[in-house]
């Protein structure tokens, strides 16, 4: 049974990291020299497209340094590409805020979404709310009586004009009585 290759573990430490990318530095050095020995002349890497220079220009410290098709291990040399930039105190007072500011958005969000989907309310009617609704109970409940009131009288007139308890009566003589008895 063949094991395969071991997987990557990061570095611990600072000289961990180090020590990994000498490893790697030598490892495609070892795989340029061996491409060079089958080829049988120097390996020309990165092909360079027409028009273009492989030249690297390095301004640092007020030193210039020029290299021609650099290497990995000329760019090590010189201290570039491992480095990564480091932050201003401007920079990283932003980002705090910049983060403290995203979070408290979103525990609003989530704060405002739990009580929306909880489906319990905060607070019951309230009082000026309980008082209103008994007023208008109490004015449809008049509005009923009134109701009431004016189909009985309805009833009792119906009744009345259906029984025909009324005998007809001239309009002409009850005038005339009237004006006898010095009413009219």
């Amino acid at each position: 049974m063949t094991q395969g290759p071991a997987a990557p573990r990061a570095p611990v430490t600072a000289e961990e990291a180090q020590l990994d990318q000498r490893i790697e530095l030598a490892a495609k050095k070892a795989a340029l020299r061996s491409l060079e020995a089958q080829e049988g002349g120097p390996a020309t890497g990165i092909p360079v497209p027409p028009g273009m220079e492989a030249r690297v220009v390095i301004e640092k410290d007020g030193k210039t340094i020029v290299l021609e098709n650099p290497t990995a291990e000329q760019l090590a040399a010189v201290g570039i590409g491992s480095t990564a930039p480091s932050l201003d105190g401007w920079q990283i007072v932003a980002m705090t805020a910049s983060a403290m500011f995203a979070i408290i958005i979103v525990f609003y969000l989530v704060l405002n979404s739990a009580r929306r989907f909880s489906g319990t309310k905060s607070h019951g009617p309230s009082q000026e709310m309980a008082d209103r609704i008994a007023r208008i109970e109490n004015a449809i409940e008049s509005v009923a009586v009134e109701v009431e009131r004016i189909s009985e009288g309805q009833r009792f007139t119906s009744r009345i004009l259906s029984e025909g308890a009324a005998a007809p009566v001239s309009v002409g003589e009850q005038r005339d009585q009237l004006r006898r008895n010095g009413e009219g």
